[in-house]
């Protein structure tokens, strides 16, 4: 176990209450290495994802684009962070996302069938799921209620709570992006 990241084998052993054997079997199905220079993309809107990735290290942002070509940043995965496209996993379709890195990359992936079989065959991987996936939904609507009722100083504040260390990471113009302003906004908050 211990030629795996710690993060990874820390998700499973807090979120799921796995214990050390069924973290280890667990484990043996993060198999697939990828790496990704700056710039390319781990995800597609064109095809159907497989895999769910923990990022080893580096950088990446997930984005969409509307009808006139603009760009929209939705969130950023980071060394030590879950990515890959949900959508795509449960629907089986390709999603209208992409994963582009901002950084070079190296993540680990297991095909989302054998997640889905573990968690059947050990309840506390079910768990860890359902935990995970109950995060990332409580995350996505506070964010959603932060858009809809904060002022864009009041989103700044909000993400220097949670999130300040991406300003080291992240370019400026994706983090305006993310918080629904534009780069020149964000410029002008951030003297204040």
């Amino acid at each position: 176990m211990t030629s795996y990241p710690p993060a990874l084998i820390h998700i499973f052993q807090q979120t799921g209450r796995l214990s050390p054997e069924e973290t280890a079997h667990l484990l043996t199905f993060w198999k697939q290495h990828f790496t990704l220079k700056r710039n390319e993309f781990l995800i597609t809107p064109d095809r159907r994802e497989q895999y769910m990735y923990f990022v080893i290290s580096g950088t990446q942002r997930l984005y969409c684009v509307d009808a006139n070509g603009e760009e929209a940043t939705i969130g950023f995965a980071y060394t030590d962070t879950l990515t890959g496209s949900y959508p795509s996993l449960i629907t089986g379709k390709p999603a209208n996302i992409y994963i582009q890195a901002l950084s070079d990359c190296e993540l680990i992936g297991i095909l989302w069938q054998d997640f889905e079989r573990l968690s059947i065959e050990i309840p506390n991987v079910e768990r860890c799921r359902r935990i995970l996936a109950e995060a990332t939904l409580m995350g996505r609507l506070q964010r959603e209620i932060e858009m809809l009722t904060l002022s864009p100083a009041q989103r700044y504040e909000q993400f220097m709570q949670r999130s300040a260390h991406l300003f080291q990471l992240v370019p400026q113009k994706h983090i305006a992006s993310y918080l629904g302003m534009t780069p020149e906004t964000l410029s002008r908050i951030r003297k204040r």
